[in-house]
């Protein structure tokens, strides 16, 4: 759980600005864009566990 925090509180302004875009393209084009929400939370778990660790600090990049 620490991991999402972490990713959470690196990016929270990527993921707000990604949910404004997703609400207007839900309201101005169609509703198919719905499906993005499920994907991106899916994309967002993956990163939170590889980029972090247990303790929801970076894990160390390889040069």
């Amino acid at each position: 759980m620490n991991q999402i925090r972490s990713l959470t509180r690196d990016t929270w302004w990527l993921w707000a600005a990604v949910a404004v875009l997703t609400a207007l393209q839900i309201h101005y084009i169609s509703w198919f864009f719905l499906v993005n929400v499920p994907i991106l939370l899916i994309v967002f778990v993956y990163f939170a566990f590889i980029r972090y660790d247990s303790n929801g600090n970076l894990r160390a990049q390889n040069p």
